[in-house]
């Protein structure tokens, strides 16, 4: 009789996990006053709490549904996740997309974690040579590094952070030595990737999110460079897109991303980042592959001003 009523709460247990997705995660953080951007994370437990976000899912998926059907857009993803308690949800989450500029945060974190064995690397300065490259982004795209001059690795860093700077990225892209890429993705158990032929890479929005989470808990790099890295972000000069959905005095650290390839028409469009929703702050990544940059656009902004209302109003 005991080892019935003992299957009887595991099976019921399981089922409000399956069927509500009660499970939250409580999160023991560092509190520390000169932090802006990362919480570190010291300890991470579990309770059941009730928690239902199947209305603010149906809600997206309406729209985004509507979105497919009629711009033009071939594909959508995002994912959600609360940081301080762990809740996600989603739409096409796992699935994976051209990624652009993905390899800017990680270069990022490479470089962080040379630095790490090399304390003066970021003083180092380069010259930079005659690098050929078609940068195919629209208007936001800024390249203020100029060909033949010296800059130090710091310098480039955040140019390719703040500006999205091309010629600045392929310039610490081909002086980092490799191994610290590589490194980062097998120290996160992300997929292997061969940087050595970027147009492979595909990644979704959910394993691209662990970037930011990572920085935003301090549990890959140490807490003054993840600060950093966050800190670079935060001042970046594109303001559209998620940034444009969430009001001006709630902090924003996002990575937006954008590739167009002739041959197919084929755009993608896709922006990640932490909303520093007072007390409660968010991670948001969306990805769009379409043939309508506009529209594209739009399904960006919109999915961030639904998310951003349901995180107000709850």
């Amino acid at each position: 009789m005991l080892n019935l009523l003992l299957l009887f709460w595991i099976f019921y247990f399981l089922e409000i996990k399956y069927e509500r997705e009660d499970i939250w995660s409580n999160n023991i953080r560092e509190k520390n006053l000169k932090y802006t951007f990362i919480t570190p994370l010291l300890e991470c437990w579990y309770e059941l709490k009730y928690y239902n976000p199947n209305r603010i899912i149906n809600h997206i998926d309406d729209y985004i549904n509507i979105s497919l059907a009629n711009n033009n857009i071939k594909r959508v993803g995002y994912y959600f996740r609360f940081l301080n308690n762990g809740a996600t949800f989603g739409y096409n989450e796992n699935e994976s997309f051209i990624p652009a500029s993905l390899l800017k945060i990680p270069i990022a974190m490479g470089i962080f974690k040379k630095l790490e064995d090399d304390k003066d690397f970021l003083n180092t300065s380069i010259l930079l040579n005659d690098y050929e490259y078609k940068p195919n982004e629209r208007y936001f795209w800024q390249d203020d590094i100029i060909l033949w001059n010296s800059y130090t690795i710091y310098q480039l860093l955040v140019s390719m952070l703040q500006n999205s700077d091309n010629l600045a990225t392929i310039t610490l892209f081909d002086y980092l030595p490799i191994e610290y890429f590589y490194s980062i993705y097998s120290d996160l158990w992300l997929d292997k990737v061969d940087f050595n032929i970027p147009e492979t890479i595909r990644v979704s929005p959910k394993k691209y999110s662990s970037f930011l989470r990572i920085l935003y808990n301090s549990s890959y790099l140490n807490r003054e460079h993840s600060e950093e890295i966050l800190s670079i972000l935060s001042k970046s000069t594109f303001t559209n897109w998620i940034r444009s959905a969430i009001p001006n005095d709630i902090l924003v650290v996002n990575k937006f991303w954008e590739k167009e390839y002739e041959e197919s028409n084929l755009k993608y469009l896709h922006d990640c980042g932490i909303v520093y929703y007072t007390n409660n702050p968010f991670l948001l990544c969306i990805m769009t592959e379409g043939e309508n940059y506009d529209k594209q656009v739009q399904v960006i902004t919109g999915i961030t001003r639904i998310i951003y209302d349901f995180v107000k109003n709850n």
